[in-house]
């Protein structure tokens, strides 16, 4: 399913990636979310299924509208005056960016 190194190439040259470490996770999640293994008898191989969502793209956790709770989070920090938690929230939600999937 993933080609990380073409998918790292477009990030780099579409959205001006240069780090990519703390995207790792996100590719890392987003591949193994998006696959399911059945057992079926004993000494076999399970069967993998791919998992798709609309427009035949990967199944993502990652929607618009938890990226908006991201960032609510970073503003409700930020108005508690807890600065170094809302940077965290922040810097999530544009980790988050490159791999949320938006189909309207």
């Amino acid at each position: 399913m993933g080609d990380f190194p073409k998918a790292l190439d477009l990030l780099k040259k579409q959205l001006a990636v240069g780090n990519f470490e703390p995207l790792k996770q996100l590719f890392v999640d987003v591949y193994t979310l998006a696959k399911m293994k059945f057992h079926t008898l004993p000494h076999t191989n399970p069967i993998t299924y791919q998992l798709r969502g609309s427009h035949n793209l990967p199944q993502v956790v990652l929607s618009l509208n938890s990226l908006m709770a991201k960032y609510n989070k970073g503003i409700d920090l930020t108005t508690k005056g807890e600065f170094s938690q809302a940077l965290d929230a922040f810097r999530q939600c544009i980790q988050c960016v490159p791999l949320t999937i938006v189909t309207s």
